[in-house]
This record gives C-alpha cells, structure tokens and sequence, in this order.
C-alpha cells in the first residue's frame, strides 16, 4: 500500500508544506506515534482535534482543497477563545502583556473572560482598564492562490 502525501497547513500564515507520508511528517514535528495527526488529516471529529500544536491543521493531499480549508478554518476560528493567545494592553502604565489563552489571561489579571471576549469581539472598547487583541488572526484564503504550497524535502 502507498503511502498518501499530507499538507501541514499553517493556519495564522496561510503557508503548507507538503510531505510524501504521515511518518515523514511525524518525523518533521518530532511526533513518533502519528494517531493523532491521521485524525486531524481525516477532520470529521471533535473540534481537539482539529489543530496540532495550536498552530497547524493537517490533510490530506488527494483530499486537499479550498472549500475544505474553508470548512476548517471556519471551525477552527469558532474555537479561538480556546486556541488563539490573548495580547492584554493596560491603558495606565502602556504595558503589553501576552497570554496563552483567555483563561490564563483572566486568571493573572483577576478579571472574569467574559469581559475580555467583549473587548475582543468589538462590544467594548475597554474591560477593567486594559484592551485586548488576539495575538494571531486566522484568515480564511479566498482563492487556492493564497495558499503558499512547499513541498518538504528531507535533509
């Protein structure tokens, strides 16, 4: 049996690589058992797996295409308060703060994620003195053209 070629796609810069196999690609991330990235290249499942490392999605080659990457990234912007660090700005002291996630970011700030989500979402301008961003956006490719596409050679 051949072994099916996979795209890591990179889902804040709109760049893949493309590897001739799922081992060579465990091999690249430093993931020896590939379950879980098979899963992630087979998408139907729960949004955790979704995503490797937060930053990537995985597919398949044959498979590839712009209406599945769309699918995707639209369900994987859907889970951004889990997946997409926080950049917090106090407004008093012109500091910038980077967190993980929403929780870590309310957590050592000691105000309540609901805040944050509506400063993040455009209902307020501000939430207990400080503005929030997050600190990568997924943008959803318009067009196949926008995919940069590598193909991974190994060392």
């Amino acid at each position: 049996m051949k072994a099916k070629e996979v795209i890591l796609y990179d889902i804040y810069t709109n760049r893949a690589e493309k590897f001739s196999s799922m081992g060579k690609l465990g091999k690249y991330l430093g993931i020896p058992n590939t379950g879980n990235l098979t899963t992630i290249a087979g998408g139907k499942n729960k949004a955790r797996y979704l995503t490797v490392r937060v930053r990537y999605t995985i597919f398949y080659a044959d498979d590839f295409s712009l209406s599945l990457v769309q699918d995707r990234l639209n369900r994987i912007s859907k889970l951004g308060t889990r997946i997409t660090p926080i950049i917090a700005f106090d407004l008093l002291t012109k500091k910038t703060y980077e967190f993980k996630s929403f929780r870590e970011c309310a957590d050592k700030l000691h105000i309540d994620r609901r805040g944050i989500g509506r400063v993040i979402h455009g209902k307020k301008d501000e939430y207990k003195g400080y503005r929030f961003s997050y600190k990568y956006a997924i943008s959803i490719p318009n067009s196949i053209e926008e995919i940069d596409i590598r193909v991974y050679k190994q060392r």
